[in-house]
Parts: C-alpha cells; structure tokens; sequence
C-alpha cells in the first residue's frame, strides 16, 4: 500500500470510527441520525436555522474523502442559491477539518486534493441542467429544498440520479422545508408514502449552536402577530405540511388564471418583456390585451441560460416575428444597461427601459388581476405556473431571494404596460363563427330599427 493509499484509509478509519475532532465531530445528535443513515434514498425535513445546510456540506465532504476520484453533487433552484447557501458553508467545513482544497469559484467546484475528488454545486436553471447529469457516476446527490422543484424531480431522480448512483453504491438526499402545496416527491418521502425513502426530522429547536432558539422564535412570533396555528409558522418552524398560499408572492391559481386559447376578437395590442440574465436565466415574455377587453393574456413566458448578446438577439428576432409586439421592453439595470444597447445598435430591436419602480406595488396590482380573473396565462406555459405556484415571501414580505423569479418578473414588466384595465368590454366569443352570426345579427337589428324609424316619421320629415 502506497502513502497516498495508506493516508486516504487512515482517514476512512476516522471519519467512521471517531466523533472527535473530526467532521462528525462538527454534527449533532439529529444531524449525526441522518448522516449515518446508508439507505439509498434519504429525505430529511426540517425547519429554517435547523443546520441542514451544514450537514449538507459534512456528507459531500465524507463522500469525497472515501471515494477517491469521484465525484459528490449538490443541486439548488438556482445557480445563485446554490453558491449563497453551500459555497461559504463548504469552505468553513474544509478549513475547520484541516482539509486541503482546490476551490474554483467560478465554476462552483471544490476539489479534495487527497483523494483527487471532487464536490460540484449547481443550480437546477442551469442550461441542458438534467441532460449535464446523465451518465456521471456520483458518490452522493444532495438535492435541496426539494419541495420546490418542479414536478420533474421524479423524472430526474428515478432516470438520472439513480443509475448514476449505482456505480459507488452511492446515495440521494432530499432535503428542506415543507413547501406551501403538500404534494410532489418531497411530501410523499417525508410523510413516508414514497416506497423505499428513509425519513429524517429535526427542527430548530434541537439545533444547539442556535443560541435561545425559543425566545428567538417566541419574538418573531409576537413582532408578527403569529399564533401556534399561523400556517407559515407551521412550516418554516415546527416543519409540518401544511398548505400555506398566503406564502405566495403571486395569487395566481391554477385553473382559474388559464386559458386554452385567446378570444376570436381582432386587433389585439401585445407587449414583450425581457429580464436579462446568465446563470439566472434570460427570461422573456408577451402579453396580450385588447381596447374591447378587461383581461390580459401571457402568451409567451421563456427562459434561456447562458445566452450571449446574439443569441438573445436571435431569439427576440423569432418571437417577434410570432408575435408583432408593439412594444418591447427591458430590465435595464446593471449589465442590462449595455445589452440592450446592442439590440438597438446591432440588431435594431426598438427595445426602451422597464418600468421597475414600486415593484411591491405592482405586485399588488397585478394580484388584484389574478384575483379577479383579468390575467390568464396559457395552460402550456408549465414553467411560470410554477414559478407562480411556488415563489414564496421572505421574511421581510419581499420575494425570497433563493427562490427562481425570472419569469414572474418578465410578465410583471409586460404586463405595466398593458391598458386592458380601460377595456370596454364586448361580448367574447368562442368560436368565429359564432362571433360573425352574432355581428349579422346586430347588423340586421340595427338595418330594422333604420326602417322602423323611418316609417315613423311624418312626411315633411324625411
């Protein structure tokens, strides 16, 4: 047995058999519960300030310490979250257990020079991010706040991660808060209704280096007005599964805020927004509304990851060429400022700056529509739907910051620029033709009082 061989057993050795000084030496009795656990398929729910994180960050750590070459996965939302959350988190751990690293930032990779492994964060809006997966063999997968993710988490657990687990004799950890909506993957591992799925639970208050974890919580409890039966309080404190809309940023619901098809009527007015990103996607969007009618439509709600200046040019170009939108607009701050310089120069896309002021305001306003049944989004636009569905407030009241909301923000920019607020409504038709009988049936109503008019006028009349 070589030196490098002997120093990465003599490390195994440890990290199994001590609690002291070591990276389970970090870890309390919950989180020590969780961590030892070798089923295939893990899911831990817990509660905000709860430690997940960095139990998160001790097994990507002992995955790759053990399997040398390999290499240990965490996935967030976003590109964003995933470096706030994890990327401080990792290189604490690594420094407080004397593990000798090669961080690289830029790419969100953290390199264990002993073992030659690698730890890798991504973000779930990351381009071709299912396809980027496939047929890597991964010593664990940590999937967080898994409630969250869209209905395709099936689809990426049981296709993707799970052959590519096979290999290492390796694991998939779902782990998070309980989301607003009870339902998806997530809920069904922790409520133990998922085959296969060993189940984790701690809290806040079992966590001991958050100092006065019940006069912290008792405090915000009384700032806010909360009761032991306030819904938000329920989950992101004790845990439990609860649904909890009033969460959500948005009202949009589901059912009632879609639509199959726009209505038969001509001269429809579009808007089409742009909010730049890279990382966090280049989402784009159209809206519709008419002079004659008090609803809008979202038509078109897309996101792009990592596009350059052209190629959103050349996406632009498509969906204008769809649509005719008679006007476009975009976030213009920081590098959108520049970008938007392009389109105008290079390309000649008239595009003028977003309006971005008040935006709490226009939120409001524009969940007074969705309310009311005056927005509607297509039914085949599954990515805003669940944008809307799962966005959830901070604990300021403002949009959580972890959470995608590139899409919402697209039509929030569109959408202030509609006037379908000043639609004198007409009738709206379901078909054509029913729209052309109804208009000659008016036609001929108004021809027949003409003449009944006419033939009660007096002679010295006409």
């Amino acid at each position: 047995m070589n030196q490098q061989d002997l120093k990465i057993l003599q490390r195994f050795v440890q990290l199994e058999w001590t609690n002291k000084d070591d990276l389970r030496g970090l870890l309390f009795d919950k989180q020590l519960n969780c961590l030892n656990d070798r089923s295939t398929f893990v899911s831990a729910l817990c509660t905000r300030r709860a430690g997940k994180s960095y139990l998160a960050g001790v097994r990507l750590y002992i995955a790759a310490l053990t399997h040398p070459n390999s290499i240990s996965i965490y996935i967030a939302l976003t590109r964003a979250s995933a470096r706030n959350i994890m990327w401080q988190i990792l290189l604490s751990i690594g420094s407080k257990a004397g593990i000798e690293i090669d961080p690289k930032e830029s790419s969100l990779t953290i390199r264990i020079l002993e073992t030659n492994s690698e730890i890798q964060l991504v973000g779930a809006d990351t381009k071709n991010f299912i396809e980027r997966l496939r047929g890597i063999p991964y010593a664990v997968v940590l999937i967080d706040e898994a409630g969250f993710f869209r209905d395709h988490i099936s689809l990426l657990v049981d296709d993707v991660l799970e052959p590519s687990i096979s290999d290492l004799n390796g694991q998939i950890i779902l782990l998070g808060t309980p989301a607003v909506r009870p339902q998806g993957l997530f809920y069904e591992a922790t409520m133990g209704k998922a085959n296969g799925w060993s189940v984790h639970k701690w809290s806040v208050f079992d966590n001991p280096h958050m100092p006065n974890q019940r006069a912290f919580v008792d405090a915000m409890m009384k700032r806010r007005n909360w009761t032991v039966e306030n819904p938000t309080y329920q989950r992101e404190w004790c845990g439990n599964w609860v649904e909890d809309l009033d969460a959500l940023v948005y009202k949009y619901k589901k059912g009632k805020n879609e639509y199959n098809a726009l209505p038969t009527n001509d001269g429809w007015i579009r808007v089409l927004a742009i909010d730049y990103g890279w990382h966090d996607k280049t989402a784009i969007a159209v809206v519709a509304y008419h002079p004659k009618v008090k609803k809008s439509y979202v038509e078109y709600a897309k996101g792009y990851s990592e596009l350059i200046p052209s190629q959103i040019a050349e996406m632009l170009q498509k969906v204008i060429h769809r649509y005719s939108p008679s006007k476009i607009v975009a976030d213009t701050g920081g590098l959108g400022k520049s970008i938007t310089e392009e389109m105008r120069i290079r390309y000649q896309i008239p595009i003028i700056a977003a309006s971005k002021t008040d935006k709490a305001t226009y939120i409001s306003l524009l969940n007074g529509d969705f309310i009311d049944g005056n927005l509607l989004i297509h039914s085949s636009l599954s990515e805003l739907s669940h944008q809307y569905s799962t966005l959830v407030k901070d604990e300021d009241g403002s949009e959580d910051p972890t959470m995608p909301n590139d899409l919402c923000d697209a039509v929030l920019y569109a959408w202030r620029e509609t006037r379908s607020y000043q639609g004198k409504e007409d009738k709206i038709y379901s078909t054509k033709e029913e729209r052309i009988n109804a208009e000659a049936d008016a036609y001929w109503q108004k021809e027949s009082e003409k003449i009944e008019e006419e033939e009660r006028k007096e002679w010295w009349q006409n």
